[in-house]
């Protein structure tokens, strides 16, 4: 998956922040999700819009080194 496929950034979509696409969820609370310790079952259970595929790909593409921008 690429980040075009996994990463949304719309200014009608809470103002631009960047989420992963298809929810509302913003890719920095994804992360820190991840970071903390969530398990991808909590995730998965917590916001059923964001699929394990989608979790395993942001995963991917934050261990390739993509730099994953901080909330405002």
């Amino acid at each position: 998956m690429s980040i075009k496929d996994l990463i949304e950034k719309n200014p009608k979509v809470l103002d631009g922040t960047p989420v992963i696409r298809g929810t509302r969820v913003p890719i920095s609370l994804l992360r820190h999700l991840i970071k903390v310790g969530f398990s991808d079952k909590v995730i998965t259970y917590e916001y059923p819009s964001i699929t394990k595929d989608k979790i395993l790909a942001f995963k991917e593409l934050a261990q390739s080194g993509y730099n994953v921008p901080k909330t405002k």
